[in-house]
């Protein structure tokens, strides 16, 4: 049997069936796969950096075109570029969340752009304490300090030196990370946190912000937590420190800056401050101070009860904003900088930077630590209270057991050439 095109040509009915069996094959290629997380962010492209164009909620059925590395192409009812990392991706739908309709979440105003930055900013207000704060660092905040084609450069120049099979001998150390999900809620919150820092000034250097924030891309980048866009920040203070809050929001002082001597090393200083991120330490520590109040309220009341004096606690914590805001200004328990440093330098082993670069910036810090201390012993200094040589002994340890086959860079050039 033959079906006739022309008639020159003919098709064999065996050949037709073949390619309709082929085509349908293609179609239902396309697979369906639903978010999983309470805010799933889509961008305009493969990328954290690239531009925000909504958030969608758990249980959205969505139709995958494409995929990238990491990133997926999914199918956007307005045929804009429409992108969604793995990390958001379930192929079941998530028990116990019926599954939302893609035309609803896509059309919906609660899940523009627009709305978001509302969102984040109605937080920051309302824990951040506005009247302290800096309204115009909300804007701010939200910027991206570079585009997409300049960090496709740096990114190009950095990978270049990187050794593929480096990387492939650092498989075993992804088990270190723990998932970490930004919600909006946390961002919020952290924005309003950033704004009372940032309300006693921050340093607008737009070339030097530039340069920081791609590294922290990068670095952050190098991480299972790809997906998520942290936002760096710079403090006029001469102290040597960083610091950073939930929602992603990272400052470095200027004396930190002044201390290190390569991008390896200020790569170290901002990975340690990534990892407290990833590592959630920050929620962890608002829930356990959370708890500590609550539970000296619990003995006020039992005193009253008995009618003896109450003890007045050290400070009152009443809302979550008090706790972050707080412990920007505390140093953090020698365990918890112990674990962040050791995530530090398997970050800086995978972004292909020397991780002892990360020893090296400890050892300036207690020199930097002890001289500031000596001269203004009266002052709460933020490196007194734990033994910097204990974290930084800690730290060699672990990077001659686990990374003393990695040989990174330093990108001495690129560092002066970005810090003059």
């Amino acid at each position: 049997m033959e079906f006739m095109i022309s008639k020159q040509n003919k098709i064999p009915m065996r050949t037709l069936l073949l390619s309709f069996i082929i085509f349908f094959h293609w179609c239902s290629a396309q697979e369906t796969q639903f978010t999983k997380r309470p805010r799933n962010d889509v961008r305009n492209g493969p990328g954290a950096y690239y531009e925000l164009i909504r958030t969608l909620p758990e249980g959205v059925p969505l139709t995958i075109e494409k995929t990238e590395k990491n990133w997926v192409k999914i199918k956007s009812l307005d045929n804009s570029e429409a992108w969604i990392s793995k990390n958001c991706l379930v192929d079941k739908k998530p028990a116990g969340n019926p599954v939302k309709e893609l035309t609803k979440e896509w059309l919906s105003p609660a899940t523009s752009k627009t709305a978001i930055a509302a969102a984040i900013r109605g937080f920051a207000q309302r824990f951040g304490k506005a009247d302290e704060g800096d309204p115009s660092f909300l804007e701010y905040a939200g910027e991206m300090q570079f585009d997409t084609g300049e960090y496709q450069s740096f990114l190009k120049e950095t990978m270049q030196e990187i050794s593929p099979k480096q990387m492939e001998e650092l498989g075993n150390v992804q088990s270190m990370f723990s998932e970490y999900e930004n919600t909006l809620t946390a961002e919020g919150i952290g924005a309003g946190i950033a704004s009372r820092v940032a309300a006693k000034g921050f340093v607008k250097d737009a070339a030097l912000l530039k340069y920081i924030n791609l590294l922290g891309m990068y670095l952050v980048e190098s991480s299972p937590s790809y997906d998520e866009q942290f936002h760096f920040f710079i403090l006029p203070d001469a102290r040597t420190n960083a610091f950073s809050v939930p929602g992603g929001y990272i400052f470095i002082t200027k004396g930190m800056l002044d201390e290190c001597e390569n991008e390896a090393e200020l790569a170290g200083a901002i990975s340690h401050e990534v990892a407290h991120l990833l590592l959630n330490h920050g929620v962890k520590e608002i829930k356990a101070r959370t708890a500590l109040f609550k539970m000296e309220k619990y003995m006020q009341n039992v005193q009253k009860l008995v009618n003896d004096e109450l003890r007045e606690t050290e400070k009152s914590i009443e809302l979550y904003s008090t706790v972050l805001y707080d412990l920007v200004h505390r140093p953090k328990t020698v365990a918890i900088e112990e674990e962040a440093d050791k995530l530090a330098a398997v970050l800086l082993a995978l972004s292909g930077y020397d991780p002892r670069a990360l020893t090296q910036l400890l050892k300036k810090t207690e020199t930097a630590s002890k001289q500031s201390l000596s001269k203004n012993y009266d002052q709460e200094q933020t490196y007194s209270f734990f033994d910097l040589k204990q974290r930084r002994d800690h730290l060699q340890k672990f990077i001659d057991g686990t990374l003393s086959h990695i040989k990174g860079k330093m990108n001495l050039e690129r560092f002066k050439a970005n810090m003059k």
